[in-house]
């Protein structure tokens, strides 16, 4: 199985506030808003909040190499430094191959009702997915949405472990 990452969007504090200048000697495009800047970086979007200058919130990262680039960018373009960085939000996806007919949720839902980390929803008549959902004392973990074609979605993990956490989880459903 071949996990993807689609997005993941990442606040970063910054130790000077946000210079236009500095970015517009760069030669960098900036966009300005009524309330934000925005400007890409490494295919990434970046905004800036007019009300908070220490704070940069960059979406669309779909890679290492690229939240590196962005993480050098801050240093080197903007002349500044990182104080601290926080997952906001991801998106992974992935198929899983070995599902050579559709799932049966059923025996997923005994399932996850013995299970700890999670609980779910399915209303099929609103939506295909079942929906796995963090207990409520598990914070960052990721949503699941299992379709029955075998296609996974994790939304919402705040973490690289607590993301692989979730993925060992399935992996000990013996139908997925």
């Amino acid at each position: 199985m071949l996990i993807t990452c689609k997005n993941i969007k990442i606040s970063l504090n910054i130790r000077k506030p946000f210079d236009v200048c500095q970015l517009e000697k760069e030669g960098h495009s900036l966009l300005e808003k009524r309330q934000n800047f925005s400007f890409r970086v490494s295919g990434a979007c970046v905004t800036v909040y007019k009300h908070s200058l220490h704070t940069l919130h960059a979406t669309g990262i779909k890679s290492k190499s690229q939240l590196s680039l962005i993480l050098k960018f801050v240093e080197d373009a903007l002349d500044n430094d990182i104080t601290s960085c926080r997952v906001d939000n991801s998106l992974f996806s992935f198929k899983n191959l070995s599902v050579a007919k559709p799932l049966q949720f059923t025996h997923i839902i005994e399932k996850i009702e013995k299970n700890t980390l999670y609980t779910y929803s399915y209303t099929p008549e609103l939506f295909p997915a079942l929906f796995l959902k963090p207990m409520r004392r598990r914070e960052g973990f990721p949503t699941i949405l299992l379709f029955t074609s075998g296609s996974v979605v994790l939304l919402g993990g705040k973490t690289i472990v607590k993301i692989t956490d979730a993925i060992k989880m399935l992996k000990t459903l013996s139908d997925v």
